[in-house]
């Protein structure tokens, strides 16, 4: 753009500028709608030491479908926390935050 405006080309100048605006316009748009349909989130989900807990959590990912990955877990003298990446949609990711929400074993979880 500089060199065409240093060169007097100001209608040159003034189409790579608008190709260019629209371009980046777009791609923002582009951008938003894959980051809904595919985000990651990590979490960290504190609950009381069980095993049927955990199990009941990684029966719900799968039924909704989310891609996950047990990162890593401790478990202290009253309780257990382990930390999920998880992949998926939006709208399921969400999903999967009101099933911890509802959860009397589950202590916290946090992402």
């Amino acid at each position: 753009m500089g060199m065409a405006v240093g060169a007097g080309e100001y209608f040159i100048a003034l189409i790579g500028s608008t190709i260019i605006l629209i371009v980046l316009i777009v791609f923002e748009k582009v951008k938003l709608r894959v980051e809904r349909w595919h985000q990651m989130r990590t979490y960290k989900i504190s609950f009381l030491s069980s095993d049927q807990v955990e199990a009941g959590i990684k029966s719900e990912l799968d039924r909704l479908h989310l891609d996950f990955q047990e990162k890593r877990n401790h478990k202290t003298r009253d309780h257990y926390v382990v930390v999920y990446d998880i992949r998926g949609k939006e709208s399921r990711l969400e999903q999967f935050n009101e099933f911890l929400k509802k959860q009397d074993h589950i202590q916290s979880y946090e992402y």
